[in-house]
């Protein structure tokens, strides 16, 4: 009966111990998205961010909390979006503009998703092994000098890859649009090319996938600096919620 009550006791520690440093994680995600709000020049057209929020949801339903920003900040070759700890997303509007439809977008935008879902589960072992707050994984990769290297979180990539395949086909967009994405903006990649190929390969046969839309395509017109629609907003000392 010691033993047992022990046995409880340690496991009841061990879970009041994850759920603080969890909850420690959540704030400094909180925080850190408060920088770079704070930093970035946000879209705050309600049809993008609607847009942009209705596809995050389609793709992985509303159980999944996420609070989305559109930014019209760059960053990276694939303009991936950058995400934190806590569930906070921030999605370029480069990657809307780069994409030629709505497939590419949405296979992109699984992509990170589905790194968020998986880093998730890595960070929440990193939280019971060490008993510490783990790496913040930004876009896919760590920060600079700091916790694994690229090679890795390879396999953590591929997994996403994958994922995203399998996200996008599910909620009937064409899988093949990833391929199409990566191979035009990041050709070199091509073992994660060969990759992705493979999972599309081993999906179950679809009736029919959706490559496009005329929604996507007027939401891709409104961040065309064309247009003049895009609203920059500069960097400030006040915070977000004071603009």
């Amino acid at each position: 009966m010691r033993c047992a009550v022990l046995l409880l006791s340690c496991s009841m520690c061990a879970t009041a111990q994850d759920s603080n440093l969890a909850a420690r994680e959540a704030g400094l995600g909180a925080q850190m998205s408060g920088e770079v709000r704070r930093t970035s020049s946000l879209i705050r057209d309600p049809a993008v961010r609607g847009y942009v929020s209705q596809l995050a949801t389609k793709l992985i339903g509303p159980q999944f909390l996420l609070t989305l920003e559109v930014t019209d900040d760059d960053r990276g070759i694939t303009h991936e979006p950058v995400w934190l700890p806590g569930g906070y997303m921030f999605v370029s509007a480069a990657l809307i503009r780069t994409a030629h439809d709505e497939a590419e977008f949405a296979g992109m935008f699984a992509h990170a998703l589905a790194h968020e879902m998986n880093h998730d589960n890595l960070r929440m072992a990193a939280r019971t092994q060490t008993g510490t707050i783990p790496l913040i994984f930004m876009g896919g990769e760590p920060w600079p000098g700091l916790g694994p290297s690229i090679a890795q979180l390879r396999p953590f990539e591929r997994q996403a890859d994958e994922r995203a395949v399998k996200m996008t086909s599910e909620v009937g967009y064409d899988p093949e649009a990833l391929v199409r994405y990566i191979e035009r903006v990041n050709s070199a990649d091509a073992e994660r090319l060969d990759a992705i190929r493979k999972a599309v390969r081993d999906l179950p046969p679809q009736a029919s996938s959706v490559v496009d839309s005329s929604e996507f395509q007027r939401i891709r017109e409104k961040l065309t600096p064309a247009t003049g629609t895009i609203r920059n907003i500069p960097p400030t000392l006040r915070r977000p919620y004071e603009r």
